[in-house]
């Protein structure tokens, strides 16, 4: 089985394209002050992270440019990337740039950093812990093929985290995870991008929220979950359709038959399908399973499949769940 590479753009608080590196929240102010909690953040990508247990209300909550959570934890699960039980993808590179205010003190570890994992409670990959205490940064290992560094440049409040890897970790699920210490009254900013390797079976065309995916067991048994709402493959285009005329009569979806290189589309007419579709999966002909009748839920799965396309060029839908 041939496989496709798949890129993920993530961008919570920054983004990876922002050229003000200056992204930072306030924290160290007292919580009775008009700033405190106030984050400046790339406008328009997912909001900052903030970790607050207490019952006063941050700015940035209020300002709706931070995500609020008020229990603490260790590592916690942002979102699930992939989820293949039947097939497989090689997870083959990442790169992620974090502003925060989170440090482990004990271990010195890179906390506030959100991360693929294939483990809601991961070892930081391959790091030894106690490496931390020890190196100096910029630091690579050549053995794992991993790159970390920490304030490459400043910011006003917080440390700057780099990460980099590139490799081949075969799994059928990947999450991203934020590495938070248990920290209290701390925020995080990240971006970057993901990549893998997926296998170029047939195709559901959905953008689908992971909790939809989970939902419907017609989903998935017929085909697995990406994010990326074009990359969730299985063995059948027809068990596909089916599943999806079941599940989704009223919405537009496309499937894509790899073995005969058709484009199966519903409540979709062909001028609808984007260009970078065509390109992406060598479509050959385009079966109409049924005229557009909904222009609004055309809409809005044209414009859930141009985002992916979008990521390259700074498109504003990237890393969205």
């Amino acid at each position: 089985m041939p496989f496709i590479p798949v890129r993920y753009a993530i961008s919570y608080g920054v983004h990876r394209y922002d050229g003000i590196i200056n992204r930072y929240c306030v924290d160290n102010v007292p919580t009775t002050n008009t700033n405190w909690g106030k984050c400046y953040t790339t406008p328009g990508v997912n909001p900052a992270i903030y970790i607050y247990t207490g019952s006063e209300t941050p700015a940035c909550q209020t300002e709706g440019t931070c995500t609020r959570y008020n229990t603490t934890t260790v590592t916690r699960s942002i979102a699930t990337i992939f989820d293949q039980p039947a097939k497989q993808a090689i997870l083959s590179f990442f790169s992620i740039r974090s502003h925060s205010v989170v440090f482990d003190s004990i271990d010195k570890l890179p906390a506030g950093i959100i991360l693929p994992n294939f483990d809601v409670n991961p070892y930081l990959w391959m790091f030894p812990q106690y490496i931390f205490r020890t190196i100096s940064y910029p630091y690579y290992d050549p053995v794992t093929n991993i790159y970390f560094d920490i304030n490459p440049y400043t910011i006003t409040r917080g440390n700057v985290y780099i990460m980099r890897w590139s490799g081949s970790l075969l799994v059928n699920k990947i999450i991203l995870i934020h590495y938070e210490g248990s920290c209290n009254n701390c925020w995080s900013m990240s971006s970057g991008m993901i990549v893998w390797q997926q296998e170029a079976s047939p195709l559901a065309i959905i953008k689908l929220r992971y909790e939809e995916w989970l939902a419907h067991k017609e989903l998935r048994n017929s085909f697995g979950y990406s994010i990326t709402g074009i990359h969730q493959s299985g063995w059948s285009a027809q068990d596909m359709i089916r599943a999806l005329k079941e599940v989704y009569p009223d919405r537009s979806w496309a499937v894509y038959d790899d073995r005969e290189n058709t484009l199966y589309i519903y409540n979709l007419d062909i001028d609808d399908v984007p260009e970078g579709l065509f390109d992406l999966l060598t479509v050959v002909s385009v079966v109409v399973l049924k005229p557009k009748t909904d222009a609004d839920a055309a809409l809005r799965w044209i414009r859930d499949i141009s985002s992916y396309f979008e990521q390259d060029h700074g498109g504003q839908e990237e890393g969205k769940v």
